[in-house]
């Protein structure tokens, strides 16, 4: 801009387009990464929680942050982002509601729905995730489908043919 073009009004239109554009980029989903596939009886858990909370962090917010749950048991925090980001009020609650309605499409029809059922009512997006985890993460649900396969081993026969 040269100094004779430096005006209230040039000004003012300067203001307005940095503030859109600021806006624009705060609420616009970023869609540079790619959502992870369904969860089903062969995606591993360890997999598919790394590119699934990669996703939630693509995904802003009502505040412009992205909406991944805080995996924290109730209570525990370690750093200064926990005890910096409110964790109540509407904008918080919205963002809940989207992460669960997120998770509930992926474990639709999977193994990992009867973990989210108990928060449908609530809408709880942290406390289904953390529900998934902890059933999931444990092993145990790779251990009984390896457990699953021995049984299926053991029971068949060879006959010669």
């Amino acid at each position: 801009m040269q100094p004779n073009q430096f005006t209230i009004e040039a000004l003012s239109e300067e203001i307005d387009y940095l503030e859109q554009k600021s806006y624009d980029i705060k609420n616009k989903q970023l869609n540079l990464v790619k959502p992870p596939e369904k969860f089903s009886k062969d995606t591993k858990w360890r997999s598919f929680k790394l590119e699934f909370l990669n996703y939630l962090d693509s995904i802003k917010g009502q505040k412009g942050v992205p909406v991944r749950p805080n995996q924290r048991p109730q209570g525990v925090a370690e750093d200064d982002i926990v005890y910096s980001t409110v964790h109540q009020g509407p904008a918080y609650a919205e963002d809940n509601r989207t992460v669960f309605n997120i998770l509930q499409g992926f474990m639709l029809g999977g193994p990992g729905e009867v973990f989210t059922r108990p928060f449908i009512n609530s809408k709880n997006g942290r406390g289904a995730f953390m529900a998934v985890d902890e059933a999931l993460n444990q092993g145990s649900y790779e251990t009984s489908k390896v457990n699953q396969a021995w049984i299926t081993i053991r029971g068949v026969q060879y006959t010669g043919n």
